[in-house]
């Protein structure tokens, strides 16, 4: 594999360095770069991903619209997989495209997961409403057994009272009956 300068790529693409160095820096998962203390080193096969950003760029997309662009196209990432800390000739390429379906299968999966754990709680809200209401009404009705009862109990101390009066009332007439009919006799009632 042949490698280029930022100045060389800026030549063949026909654009300035800092916008090659912009580009690399924006889209570096789809360009295999290796960058050296204060330079990069770009592969010659990157030239035709530079090609399709500049025209991308060109067709007034935005920096996410080209990164997305990229993806569609099925342009494989590139990710350097550096494990020394040194520069590594080493890349794994992925297709990201494939990557970002699945994971958008899954993100689907997991949203009508929460819409359905959603619409269970909406469920679940009317039924602790309509289980609220019944505790009311029941609450109320207890309430209400609770005013007659007090009520009865009123009533059935009057009427307690009110026999406790008559009690005495005829004991006084008892006891009038009898010290009157001592004073006149037995007989003495009919008399008159």
């Amino acid at each position: 594999m042949s490698w280029l300068t930022v100045s060389e790529v800026s030549d063949r693409v026909g654009i300035p360095p800092e916008t090659v160095r912009r580009y690399i820096t924006r889209h570096t998962l789809h360009l295999q770069v290796r960058k050296g203390h204060r330079s990069y080193q770009i592969a010659e096969g990157s030239i035709p991903v530079f090609v399709q950003i500049r025209s991308l760029y060109a067709d007034g997309k935005q920096a996410d619209e080209v990164e997305s662009a990229l993806v569609k196209s099925g342009r494989p990432t590139v990710i350097t997989v550096n494990e020394t800390q040194e520069l590594v000739n080493e890349s794994v390429n992925a297709n990201m495209a494939e990557s970002l379906a699945v994971l958008d299968s899954k993100m689907n999966a997991i949203m009508a997961m929460l819409m359905n754990v959603d619409e269970r709680l909406k469920v679940g809200e009317q039924k602790q409403g309509a289980v609220d209401e019944d505790i009311t009404a029941i609450r109320e009705k207890i309430l209400d057994v609770h005013g007659e009862v007090a009520a009865a109990t009123e009533r059935f101390l009057e009427i307690q009272k009110s026999q406790e009066e008559t009690r005495e009332q005829l004991g006084e007439i008892a006891s009038r009956i009898e010290t009157y009919g001592r004073r006149r006799g037995l007989f003495g009632w009919f008399k008159r």
